[in-house]
């Protein structure tokens, strides 16, 4: 699964696992087997987020991109030239095979040991959604975010029950239905929702589903074979979702343009999405096009940039989205009180953390959820007796 994840720029006191660079290594990177991509502007955030996702166990670090891996070493068969980029792995890992075996690939030649490399000892952030980096049978698996600070685990259940029903099984498990009273905590759980993604598609932690279509076609006729999924052509938020796109999809390989959901049909050099927005953000090739190539592409022989094509006389294959709305049982209520709002702790909810028009329901709604919708992760009120997904917490030591 590949997750998304903002990173802070403060940390704790706590120390961690340092990390090793290997040098021989340096400007040059790996293109397959890419855990997750984050733009980040330090080598010690990166480290970070290597270090709490519990598969990660070496990456890539330059130029303000993180690139997270599940191998010990890089796959020399895969490496692209690639100025300002350094390879680090876990200084645990190196001395069980580095120091025992020499390595043999064509970039790297002689047998390492911790000496001969630099290391740098990183904090951990907080407020980031994790991977477990303790394997529990509880806080496992594409439904869950544990707190690296708090070690208070939050899984989703998508066994749909009552309010009350809910809280029983999360106090059943040990805990409780979520309090979500923090920025902090509404924000790790983002990613919670992208399981429900269908097979073959990926949930990059902002609300959509992403896939990509089989076949080569015009652009309009692209545009339809989404729609036969209950998608449109994709568009991206911004450059983090874009490369999470790309790497997800395999697209970050291929040297094929593809379609996506941006066009200056309407009015040259003015670009829209499918459904008539505005272009979220630009980038755009210095030199986008002429007139009569109206729809875009992702353009991997130009850095991935966006190009101008033809829509009817050029045929590529495209990326689709759909939108990701659902809700989840969480621990608030006004229950006790008509419009007093409260967790289940008994502290009061922040009224200024709920969607438009919401709480809306008066006497005949009156346990809150969290919805997940194009605009944004926040509260709504649901009839208690309403079946809905959940979300429970506990603290895993």
């Amino acid at each position: 699964m590949i997750n998304l994840i903002t990173v802070p720029h403060e940390c704790t006191t706590k120390s961690i696992e340092g990390f090793v660079r290997l040098p021989q290594y340096a400007n040059k990177y790996v293109t397959s087997g890419i855990l997750w991509i984050f733009d980040i502007d330090s080598k010690h955030f990166c480290a970070i987020e290597c270090n709490i996702d519990a598969q990660c166990v070496s990456f890539f670090y330059g130029n303000n991109i993180c690139s997270g891996y599940d191998k010990n070493l890089p796959d020399a068969g895969n490496v692209q030239l690639l100025s300002g980029i350094n390879f680090y792995q876990i200084r645990g890992l190196l001395e069980e095979t580095t120091t025992k075996h020499e390595i043999t690939t064509e970039l790297v030649t002689t047998v390492l040991t911790t000496t001969e490399l630099e290391t740098t000892t990183v904090q951990p952030s907080t407020n980031i959604a994790t991977t477990n980096t303790v394997p529990d049978s509880w806080c496992t698996g594409d439904r869950y975010v544990k707190d690296p600070v708090t070690s208070i685990c939050y899984k989703a259940w998508d066994t749909q029950l009552s309010w009350a029903d809910a809280r029983n099984v999360c106090q059943g498990e040990g805990g409780d239905l979520a309090i979500l009273d923090t920025d902090a905590k509404i924000n790790l759980v983002s990613s919670i929702p992208d399981y429900k993604c269908a097979p073959g598609k990926l949930g990059p932690k902002v609300n959509k589903c992403y896939w990509t279509t089989p076949i080569p076609l015009a652009w309009s006729d692209t545009g339809t074979e989404c729609g036969k999924d209950g998608g449109i052509l994709g568009t991206f938020p911004d450059n983090i979702t874009y490369y999470i796109v790309l790497n997800g999809t395999g697209i970050i390989e291929s040297t094929d343009y593809w379609w996506i959901g941006l066009n200056d049909i309407a009015t040259e050099a003015v670009f829209k999405t499918s459904d008539g927005k505005d272009m979220p953000w630009n980038n755009l090739v210095d030199i986008y096009g002429y007139f009569g190539d109206d729809c875009l592409t992702i353009a991997p022989l130009e850095d991935f940039k966006f190009a101008e094509e033809h829509c009817s006389l050029s045929a590529y294959r495209g990326v689709c989205e759909s939108p990701l709305v659902c809700d989840f049982w969480i621990g608030g209520s006004d229950i006790a009180t008509e419009n007093i709002w409260q967790w289940t702790n008994g502290g009061g909810m922040d009224m200024g953390k709920w969607h438009s028009s919401q709480p809306g329901g008066n006497t005949l709604e009156n346990c809150a959820v969290l919805r997940y919708d194009s605009n944004g992760n926040k509260f709504a009120d649901e009839d208690c007796l309403q079946t809905r997904d959940f979300i429970c917490e506990k603290t895993i030591p």
